[in-house]
C-alpha cells in the first residue's frame, strides 16, 4: 500500500496532534499543548536530559521532504487555528471525535481547572435507565501484563503518585525514536503506522484527552487514532462532501465452526486453535478492505470477538471497492471452507457534520449499520449464488475431486477429526505424538491443531498466504525467518521483546514488515514441557469427581449499550466516535489482556476457548468453576465501577473429557439459552439492572442470580463438611445417603414447582420422615436448623430463594465428595 505525501503527513500530523498533552500529563510544562507538541519533535523542551534526540531527520525520511516535515509541525500547531487544507482536516477531525467536549482552549499547566489528569471509565457512565457507576479514575501505568490489574479503575481523585512521570515520557521518546528509525522504504509506513499505534496505546490508554473537567472519559490513545483515521478519510473524500461511510463486518456463526469436531483426539489444541484462527481471519478480513480503499490501520475504529468497524471516506467508487473487497473474501471462504465459515459485510452513510452539532449520535449510527448487515444475513454469499438478483445454477455444483478411498472404503476420504470430505490437494497428518500420527485431516485442521499447539505465549508470528486471506505458517516471534514481502500478524505483541529482538539482530527487522497486530485471550494450562495440557489430564486437576465445566458468558443488552448507553437525550449525548472506540478497546483489553494475567495467577487450571469484546468461553475442571465465574464477575463489577447496567450472563455446563466437544457446546447453548429466558421484559424503570432478569448464571438445571454465587459456594461448602464430618463420626453431619435423598426430594419439588402436579407434593411428608429416622436423635444443632428451613420450602415465602439454591448446592457436594475418577 503506498500513500501520496500529502496522505502521510496528515496521517502522523492526525495522529500526533495532542501530542504535547502527553507531555503535560507526565511533566508540568507551561503553554498551549500544541506549542508543547511542536517543541518535543523539535527537541526545544527544557525537561528532558538527552538533548541529542533529533526526530527531524528520521521524519523526514518517511515524508521525503523538509517541507512535508513543516507541514507535519503545522498540523500539531495550528490544528485549533488552521491555516492549511491539512490543518483544517485535522481540526474538522479533532472536533467530530470528541465533539461534545467542552469548548476551552486556555493554556494547560497553569490552573487548577486543568489538574484533571486522569482518565475516568467511561463505562461508568453508561445509562440506560438507572444512575450508572461510580465516579473513578484509572491508575497511569503502561499496559503490559504486570500492570494488568490498572484496567480496574480505583483512584476517586487526583493522586500525584498515580501518574505518569518524566521517566515514563523519556522510554516513551526512545522508543518513538527507534520505531522512526525502522522506516527503509515506501512499502514500509503502514508498518510504522501500526508500531507507532502500538505504541501509543500501551502509553496512552489511560490518559485523558483533556484535562478541563472531571467528566473526562476519552482515551487520548482513542482519539489521537481517530483523528488520524477521520481525516484521511475525509482527505480522500470527493470535493464538497460531508459524508463518510461507516463499514461493518462480521463472521457469524463462530462457535458452530470452532466446535465442530467429530473426533476427541487432539481437540485442547485443534479447539483454541480454530478460535484463533477466526480472530486472525477477522483481522485479514479488516486489512483487505483497508486495502482496498487505501486506509490505514487508524481508520479501523473497533476490532473485537469477530467484528470490525471502518470508518471510510466517501467517494464514487467507494461502493464498487467495498463490493469487490467482499467478493474475493467469500470467494475465498467459498473455495477453501465449502461455506462452513461465511462472512456478513454492511454499510452506511453518515453526515459527520451533524454528528458534530449532535443532531445525531455515533450510537445511532452504529445501530444503523447493524440493521443493515442483520438484513444481510440473509444473503450470505450472495456473490457466488446470485447475479444481478438470478441463481447461478453452477454454484449449487459440487464439482471437486476427493481423495481416493482406499479398498472402497468412502470413510477414508473423510477428515479423521472433522468427518468432512477431503479434496484432493487439501489432505495433510497431525503428529500428536512420536508414536502417533492421525491421518488423513484437512489441511485447514492441520494448520488450527499448530496455531493451536504455538500460540501459548505472547508474540506469534502468523505469517499469511499471497492474497493476505489464507495462513501459512505460525512461528514464535524470535524464530521467524520469513521474509519482509510476506504479510503477518503478530499475536499478542510486548513492544519492549520486539524492540529489544530488533536491537540485538536488524536482520530481524523482517518480521515486523507488512505486520498487523491483534489481542487474543489465548491462556491455557501448560504442562512442564510448556505444551497445551489435554482435557484428559486438565480434568484430574481439581478436587472430587473427574468433570469439566464449559463456563459461557456474554455481557447483556451489549447492543443497547453501544447504541444507546450514552445517550443523554437532544443535544446532550456523549455518543462521541472516539467515546464510543473507548468503550470499545476497553472490553476488549478487559477480555484478552486482563483475562490472560487473571487466569494465569488465580485460576491457572483453566483453559481458554474464546474470549472476544463482550463474550467468553472457558473450560475447568468442575471443582473449580463457581470460584473462577465469581471471582472473575467479582472483577468485571469493579471495572464497570459497579455499574448495575452492565454484566455479564453465564451458564456452567459439566461434562466428561471424552464427550466430543460438538455434543459439549449443544448442551452449553442450551444452558445460555436459559439463562437468557425471561429477558424480554417491559421497559420500565431500572429493568435492565443486575437486580431484575439479567446478570444470572445457570447450573446444574437452575437459574440463579450472580448475587447469589456466594451463598451457593458456602451452601455447597456446608453440605460436604457435613459429609466429611459424618465420615469421621456419625452423629455429626449428615451421611452421603441422607444427601442423595434430600437431592432426589428437592427434584420432585421442582418437578411440582413447573408442572404443578400436585402429586408431587409427597415430596415433603416424604423429608418429613426421613428427618424423623435418620436425624432427629443426637445430631447437630446447626444440621437441625438447616432441615428446619428445608422442611418451610413448601410455602411460598422469601424460602424460595433458599429452594433454588438448594438443588445446586448438594449437586456440587455431591461432585466435590465423589472421589477423583469416579462417575
Amino acid at each position: 500500500m503506498t500513500y501520496t505525501s500529502e496522505e502521510k503527513v496528515l496521517i502522523l500530523g492526525a495522529l500526533f496532534h495532542d501530542i504535547g498533552k502527553f507531555v503535560q500529563r507526565c511533566e508540568r510544562v507551561s503553554g498551549h499543548h500544541t506549542e508543547v507538541g511542536y517543541n518535543f519533535f523539535e527537541n526545544k523542551l527544557d525537561i528532558f536530559k538527552d538533548k541529542s534526540f533529533d526526530f527531524k531527520p528520521l521524519i523526514v525520511k518517511i515524508l521525503g521532504s523538509d517541507d512535508a516535515y513543516n507541514k507535519f509541525l503545522g498540523i500539531i500547531l495550528n490544528h485549533h487555528s488552521p491555516k492549511t487544507d491539512l490543518e483544517k482536516f485535522a481540526q474538522s477531525a479533532d472536533h467530530l471525535s470528541a465533539s461534545e467536549r467542552p469548548d476551552l482552549q486556555k493554556e494547560e499547566g497553569s490552573e487548577n481547572q486543568w489538574r484533571h489528569k486522569f482518565l475516568s471509565s467511561v463505562l461508568s457512565k453508561v445509562i440506560l435507565k438507572s444512575e450508572g457507576g461510580k465516579k473513578l479514575y484509572f491508575r497511569q501505568l503502561p499496559l503490559i501484563k504486570d500492570n494488568y490489574e490498572a484496567l480496574i479503575p480505583n483512584l476517586t481523585d487526583y493522586d500525584d503518585n498515580q501518574k505518569y512521570k518524566l521517566c515514563d515520557l523519556e522510554q516513551f521518546r526512545i522508543d518513538l525514536r527507534q520505531i522512526l528509525s525502522f522506516y527503509e522504504s515506501e512499502e514500509d509506513f503502514s508498518t510504522i503506522v501500526n508500531l507507532l499505534l502500538t505504541l501509543m496505546e500501551k502509553y496512552l490508554w489511560c490518559v485523558p484527552d483533556f484535562t478541563g473537567s472531571d467528566e473526562t472519559d476519552i482515551s487520548l490513545y482513542n482519539h489521537s487514532k481517530d483523528v488520524s483515521g477521520l481525516s484521511l478519510a475525509m482527505y480522500k473524500s470527493k470535493p464538497g462532501s460531508k459524508d463518510l461511510n461507516l463499514i461493518i463486518g462480521d463472521i457469524p456463526g463462530i462457535q458452530d465452526y470452532i466446535f465442530d469436531l467429530y473426533s476427541t483426539k487432539g481437540v485442547a489444541k485443534i479447539l483454541r486453535g480454530r478460535s484463533i484462527f477466526v480472530q486472525v481471519l477477522s483481522r485479514n478480513f479488516a486489512t483487505k478492505f483497508l486495502d482496498k480503499l487505501g486506509l490505514t490501520e487508524c481508520n479501523l475504529i473497533m476490532l473485537a470477538g469477530g467484528k470490525f468497524y471502518i470508518v471510510a471516506q466517501d467517494t464514487e467508487d467507494f461502493e464498487s471497492k467495498f463490493v469487490e473487497a467482499r467478493n474475493e473474501i467469500e470467494k475465498f471462504l467459498w473455495e477453501n471452507f465449502n461455506a462452513e465459515i461465511s462472512f456478513n459485510c454492511a454499510y452506511t452513510k453518515f453526515n459527520y457534520e451533524k454528528l458534530k452539532l449532535k443532531e445525531e449520535t455515533f450510537g445511532k449510527i452504529v445501530e444503523d449499520a447493524n440493521k443493515i448487515l442483520l438484513e444481510n444475513k440473509k444473503r450470505l454469499f450472495d456473490s457466488i449464488l446470485f447475479s444481478k438478483g438470478n441463481i447461478i445454477d453452477k454454484s449449487f455444483i459440487v464439482d471437486k475431486e476427493y481423495i481416493d478411498a482406499e479398498e472402497n472404503d468412502t470413510n477414508n476420504i473423510k477428515c479423521k477429526l472433522t468427518n468432512k470430505p477431503i479434496v484432493e490437494g487439501l489432505q495433510d497428518q497431525i503428529e500428536l505424538a512420536v508414536d502417533e500420527i492421525i491421518k488423513p485431516v484437512l489441511k485447514q485442521v492441520a494448520v488450527e491443531y499448530k496455531i493451536g499447539d504455538k500460540v501459548i505465549d505472547d508474540n506469534i508470528i502468523v505469517e499469511i498466504k499471497k492474497g493476505g486471506l489464507e495462513v501459512k505458517d505460525i512461528f514464535p516471534l524470535r524464530d521467524y525467518k520469513g521474509t519482509k514481502e510476506s504479510q503477518k500478524v503478530l499475536i499478542n505483541p510486548d513492544l519492549k521483546k520486539i524492540l529489544d529482538i530488533v536491537a540485538e539482530d536488524k536482520s530481524k527487522l523482517a518480521f515486523l514488515k507488512n505486520s498487523h497486530i491483534i489481542e487474543v485471550a489465548s491462556y491455557v494450562r501448560k504442562n512442564s514441557d510448556k505444551s497445551v495440557m489435554t482435557f484428559e489430564d486438565l480434568a484430574i486437576q481439581g478436587d472430587g469427581v473427574n468433570y469439566l465445566t464449559i463456563i459461557k458468558g456474554d455481557i447483556d443488552n451489549l447492543g443497547l449499550i453501544m447504541a444507546f448507553g450514552l445517550d443523554r437525550g437532544e443535544g446532550s449525548s456523549l455518543s462521541a466516535i472516539s467515546r464510543t472506540t473507548t468503550m470499545s478497546n476497553h472490553l476488549k483489553y478487559f477480555f484478552s489482556f486482563y483475562l490472560n494475567k487473571f487466569l494465569e495467577e488465580r485460576f491457572p487450571n483453566t483453559y481458554t476457548i474464546f474470549a472476544g469484546g463482550d463474550d467468553l468461553m472457558l473450560i475447568t475442571p468442575q471443582s473449580e468453576a463457581v470460584n473462577l465465574v465469581d471471582g472473575f464477575n467479582e472483577r468485571f463489577k469493579a471495572f464497570v465501577c459497579e455499574n448495575k447496567e452492565i454484566h455479564i450472563s453465564y451458564s456452567i455446563t459439566h461434562f466428561k473429557d471424552h464427550t466430543p466437544v460438538k455434543l459439549v457446546n449443544i448442551f452449553a447453548d442450551e444452558n445460555q439459552e436459559a439463562v437468557k429466558k425471561g429477558e424480554k421484559i417491559e421497559l420500565i424503570e431500572n429493568c435492565f439492572n443486575d437486580f431484575n432478569n439479567k446478570s444470572s448464571f445457570f447450573i446444574f438445571n437452575t437459574k440463579l442470580k450472580n448475587s447469589e454465587l456466594d451463598c451457593l459456594k458456602d451452601k455447597t461448602k456446608q453440605l460436604s463438611e457435613w459429609v466429611e464430618a459424618n465420615k469421621k463420626d456419625n452423629k455429626k453431619g449428615i451421611s452421603m445417603g441422607v444427601l442423595r435423598t434430600l437431592m432426589q426430594l428437592v427434584e420432585i419439588l421442582k418437578q411440582y414447582r413447573e408442572k404443578k402436579d400436585t402429586s408431587k407434593l409427597i415430596w415433603h411428608p416424604m423429608l418429613t420422615y426421613m428427618i424423623n429416622r435418620n436425624l432427629k436423635k443426637d445430631k447437630d444443632t446447626e444440621v437441625g436448623e438447616f432441615f428446619k428451613e428445608v422442611l418451610k420450602l413448601n410455602k411460598n415465602t422469601e424460602e424460595i430463594n433458599f429452594e433454588k439454591i438448594l438443588y445446586p448446592a448438594i449437586c456440587g457436594a455431591i461432585y466435590k465428595l465423589r472421589e477423583k475418577g469416579g462417575n
